[in-house]
């Protein structure tokens, strides 16, 4: 099957670790016999608008135009329109390269989906599209991404949500039920099961944008009343974001500044690593469309602390660890301690064992695969 991958965002030389999930998505569904061709269309300043592009990254075709950023979520229609025609571009030249394809496979509804629903139409090719983005788990969202979401529900080929509360909340936003499936977000290979590594004391780690949603400050504040006391009680923070210096003052204030290490931006091999160091992983996030970093740590064989998000649906398994209601404070502070009271509890392999069953490398790849290979038109 030759499939036009069509992305919102693409990693780029200069950050190569954008939306890198699509890429390693692709990757997975070229070893299966897949032809890939990934048409990116990256949102630009007008002062660094370049030249068109074509790059072989790995023996998939990724051709790149450039648009002018135009403050996409409150200019929505104009931006749309202007992707929209960059897309028509690109897959005019990979047609010429390539010829048609089977499939248009578009990652997240705004832009690239929506602006793929008027190119399917035209070309007759069918369009798939995988929604991933954590704003539509939210109460409100404003009326044109409403309008986007709900025209492409009802009139692309197929929908993928990333989990089953994506899913749900789309369907009450949008008031469409049907023609979306539930297919988990996959987890690299690297992150595989390894044994607990020998230490001294207790080391918690959480990883993620420092950002409101994530809840930083809740488990610093919920840390610090069950553990100041205990200087053995370690927590490992990774990211970076808008609230560093701020979670840094809250850590001295609490008096855990010496327990609580901010590790910055890490890098995948980074996080690996400290996910193989760590006893648990815990994360009081509000929303999350699908929560990889928890699922990367339960790979890794670590029990988790998470709250009700939606990310985690029927796949929740009480082996995994344990769940507290979002903004809840009383509850993540028991949480922890009953980690730790009853940590020899958890069954490290087991835990691994059970997360790769539903999103490894080769079962989701395969999953996509049936999927897309099911809504060709004959």
């Amino acid at each position: 099957m030759l499939i036009f991958t069509l992305p919102s965002w693409y990693k780029t030389a200069k950050n190569p670790e954008s939306c890198i999930f699509i890429y390693e998505q692709m990757k997975a569904l070229q070893k299966l016999g897949h032809k890939i061709v990934v048409l990116s269309v990256q949102p630009r300043s007008v002062a660094r608008r370049v030249s068109d592009e074509i790059v072989d990254d790995n023996g998939i075709a990724t051709y790149y135009t450039y648009v002018p950023a135009l403050a996409p979520s409150k200019l929505r229609g104009v931006f749309v329109a202007e992707f929209r025609k960059a897309l028509r571009s690109l897959y005019a030249k990979a047609v010429k390269e390539h010829g048609k394809p089977d499939m248009l496979y578009a990652h997240f509804t705004f832009a690239a989906g929506y602006a793929a629903l008027s190119l399917s139409k035209e070309t007759g090719v069918p369009l798939v599209i995988q929604e991933h983005y954590s704003g539509l788990m939210s109460k409100q969202i404003d009326s044109a991404l409403k309008k986007y979401i709900t025209e492409a529900v009802r009139k692309a080929d197929g929908f993928i949500c990333v989990s089953d509360g994506l899913r749900k909340a789309i369907t009450e936003k949008t008031g469409v039920d049907g023609n979306m499936t539930v297919i988990s977000n996959m987890i690299h290979p690297s992150f595989r099961y390894a044994p607990r590594a020998p230490h001294e004391g207790f080391v918690f780690f959480s990883c993620g944008n420092l950002i409101p949603r994530k809840r930083f400050d809740l488990l610093i504040e919920a840390f610090a009343e069950a553990f100041a006391a205990d200087k053995s009680m370690k927590l490992r923070i990774g990211g970076s974001g808008e609230q560093a210096e701020p979670l840094k003052a809250l850590a001295r204030e609490r008096g855990v500044a010496d327990q609580v290490a901010f590790l910055g931006h890490l890098t995948r091999e980074q996080t690996l690593a400290e996910y193989q160091n760590c006893d648990a992983f815990a994360l009081p996030s509000r929303a999350e469309t699908y929560g990889l970093v928890y699922r990367e740590a339960m790979a890794v064989g670590r029990p988790v602390i998470s709250t009700r998000h939606g990310g985690f649906s029927g796949d929740w398994d009480d082996a995994f660890g344990i769940l507290t209601d979002v903004d809840d404070k009383a509850q993540l502070v028991e949480a922890m301690r009953r980690m730790v009271k009853r940590y020899d509890d958890y069954r490290l392999e087991t835990i691994s064992e059970k997360c790769l069953l539903s999103c490894s490398e080769e079962n989701v790849a395969d999953q996509i695969s049936r999927y897309l290979s099911d809504r060709i038109k004959g």
